[in-house]
């Protein structure tokens, strides 16, 4: 069986389609909601995206998805994934260019890759264009629920 673990926002602040969307307003939320929708498209279930807690002070309610705890880093998080999922004979891709943090994991037995691998075989995403009303910087009619299993009012709220 394979793992895919994610260093979330290494990821999303290292590959060009995500830092594009880092440029307008609430830009870092659509950048995870679209890495955690890359993520679902590509390895199905078989990944677990981790971000420190820290820096977007958020919770999630998706499984795949882990916000660390005060106190933790994502690079220890994921070493500790890397070890635990290797026990039970996993074969474990971790996804950063963070160096360090590579070169642990590939100590622990993970194939480090890079994140753009996420992307390739991926279909084409909306662009922020597809989001916004770049004028307004407001979010446009768009079906959350349909795709992130959230309303359009809970999404509102979120902004």
């Amino acid at each position: 069986m394979k793992i895919h673990i994610i260093d979330g926002y290494n990821a999303i602040y290292s590959i060009k389609f995500f830092t594009q969307s880092l440029q307008i307003e609430n830009g870092l939320e659509l950048a995870r909601e679209e890495i955690i929708r890359k993520c679902a498209e590509k390895f199905k279930g078989s990944f677990i995206i981790v971000f420190d807690g820290r820096i977007g002070g958020k919770h999630s309610n998706t499984p795949n998805v882990i916000f660390t705890s005060d106190g933790v880093t994502a690079d220890e998080l994921i070493l500790d994934l890397v070890s635990k999922y290797r026990s039970k004979k996993y074969v474990v891709y971790v996804y950063s260019r963070d160096r360090s943090l590579r070169e642990k994991a590939k100590l622990r037995g993970a194939i480090p890759l890079d994140p753009q691998e996420v992307l390739k075989g991926t279909k084409k995403t909306l662009a922020k264009e597809d989001f916004f009303d770049m004028k307004s910087k407001k979010l446009k009619n768009y079906n959350w629920e349909k795709e992130f299993g959230i309303s359009e009012e809970e999404q509102n709220e979120r902004i």
